[in-house]
């Protein structure tokens, strides 16, 4: 997988006039509960396969004989924990994506592949001993719009399908995330 995305790195690059850098912080909910925590006050905290905030940096690849067709590549950090006075649970994964845009004057629209590395499910605490559950390695389809501001800023919406597998078991990691991103 990580000689095929290389290689459509280098493809892509070739054929690039403008090779942009790209940042990106997402907001996203969805999947299978993994986790809930309970306060001593009465809530709960819920963790989710596809909940949690993500931070990703990336370059983005404009041809040079078609512009309104983009490439984005990138990797990032998602999470989502709940904490308490007593210990924490994080759930945490690297995704590796490769999307295809299409601009349509301030809108682009865009499907690709994501690749989530690690899935790694952290306790601490709680009066148990640490535990750590490592999910395999997951490849997910995934759907983006965006609106493009002239100032290089991009907001949107993205859809992730994605499965999880930890021993025999499959977890639910589609996703449904707010981006708000900024190309320089």
């Amino acid at each position: 997988m990580k000689k095929l995305l290389l290689s459509l790195c280098c493809i892509v690059s070739l054929h690039a006039e403008n090779l942009d850098w790209y940042v990106e912080l997402n907001i996203g909910r969805g999947g299978d509960k993994l986790a809930s925590i309970g306060y001593t006050n009465g809530d709960t905290a819920n963790l989710y396969a596809g909940g949690g905030v993500g931070f990703t940096g990336g370059i983005l690849f404009v041809p040079k004989t078609t512009p309104e067709l983009q490439t984005l590549v990138s990797i990032g950090y998602m999470f989502d924990s709940a904490d308490a006075s007593n210990g924490d649970v994080t759930f945490g994964r690297f995704p590796l994506s490769v999307i295809q845009y299409y601009v349509i004057n301030q809108w682009r629209v865009g499907v690709g592949a994501t690749y989530h590395m690690s899935p790694t499910l952290e306790s601490d605490g709680f009066g148990y001993s640490d535990e750590e559950v490592d999910f395999d390695n997951g490849l997910g389809a995934l759907a983006e719009i965006d609106y493009l501001f002239p100032s290089g800023m991009i907001i949107g919406f993205r859809a992730t399908l994605m499965e999880y597998e930890y021993r025999k078991d499959t977890i639910d990691g589609n996703r449904y995330a707010a981006v708000l991103g900024y190309k320089f």
